[in-house]
């Protein structure tokens, strides 16, 4: 008796492994059947295909028509960045927040980012933006990439690429000194000097060097750029159209 129940046991093991496999292999099959018979679908003349895990933008070469594969591209205009990828991405490796493409066929972002030369942004620790009676210190923090990537802007209402020199007051590492008094440009020097920047060179930032207004100085934004810090006597100025920091005397 003890022979023939288990010999019915390994039987029995035998036929439900085997209905297993073959129930199995049945299901992945069907699954493998209907991954690769997802129905493309045509896009309008002209228009480019965006990958949804990446937001690359591939465009026809003319007017002629790409399909979109739903969940894994979708339909954009060439020119135009929406849907989940809303940010177009500049040349300088910013995101324009309209989504409006600087040049033909530009990629897409699913959040905002900073141009490629900022190397530190800023981020604002409270609800209440600097003023003259609050003196904290620590209002803003720095955040920066390991692998000097752009830096994305999780939380955009709260994130700055860059900063007016009244907010390196309250930013740390920043220049508290600078509670003393109105400063002007000398007295900032001193913080352009100490560079207070988690990555990167603190220095002005305009589109060209010849732009930069020394009286109007408190107008123009700061941020922590890639470049060589200049000498102690100069001030640096980020020229935009350069792509490089200019000391200037």
């Amino acid at each position: 008796m003890i022979l023939e129940a288990i010999l019915f046991f390994i039987i029995f093991s035998i036929v439900i492994s085997y209905l297993t496999y073959i129930i199995v292999s049945s299901k992945n099959e069907d699954e493998d059947i209907q991954s690769t018979n997802v129905k493309q679908l045509p896009c309008n003349s002209g228009q480019c295909i965006v990958n949804l895990y990446t937001g690359k933008k591939v465009c026809p070469s003319d007017n002629s028509i790409v399909y979109e594969t739903p969940g894994v591209t979708y339909c954009q205009d060439i020119n135009q960045c929406s849907g989940p990828f809303p940010f177009a991405i500049n040349i300088d490796g910013s995101t324009n927040l309209t989504g409006e493409c600087e040049v033909k066929g530009c990629p897409c972002s699913k959040k905002s980012r900073c141009p490629e030369y900022v190397m530190s942004a800023f981020n604002l620790n409270s609800t209440e933006l600097p003023n003259r009676r609050n003196k904290n210190r620590k209002l803003f923090s720095q955040i920066s990439n390991e692998d000097n990537s752009p830096i994305s802007l999780e939380f955009p209402n709260n994130q700055f690429c860059t900063s007016t020199p009244q907010w390196i007051t309250y930013t740390t590492p920043g220049c508290g000194f600078l509670f003393e008094k109105d400063f002007d440009l000398n007295t900032f020097q001193r913080c352009l000097n100490s560079n207070p920047c988690e990555k990167g060179i603190l220095a002005f930032i305009s589109e060209t060097f010849e732009d930069f207004n020394f009286s109007n100085f408190m107008f123009t934004n700061v941020g922590c750029v890639k470049g060589t810090k200049c000498d102690e006597l100069t001030i640096p100025v980020f020229d935009q159209t350069l792509g490089k920091i200019v000391c200037l005397n």
